[in-house]
């Protein structure tokens, strides 16, 4: 994707679980120095075990959450849009 155009023009945007891997990728653009404009994230979760347990029970089990998107969101420099 990357490839094909310039990555300053580029908006992230993901919904609902979709904004896991939303996330992801712009932590991951974010440490390869990439540039984009921002992100739009639509009914975002937390973390996807969160979203299904307990914060307690979720903590106890850090390796079985690929969608940690507060660990991630929480790194990015541009602008986030998000919409409830």
């Amino acid at each position: 994707m990357l490839e094909l155009g310039d990555s300053q023009n580029l908006i992230l945007m993901g919904t609902s679980m979709g904004s896991g891997p939303t996330c992801y990728l712009t932590a991951t653009l974010t440490d390869m120095n990439l540039d984009y404009i921002g992100v739009i994230l639509e009914c975002p979760i937390s973390s996807a075990i969160f979203t299904i347990f307990i914060q307690r029970i979720a903590e106890n089990y850090p390796n079985i959450d690929n969608f940690l998107n507060y660990k991630y969101i929480a790194n990015v420099d541009k602008p986030v849009f998000i919409i409830h």
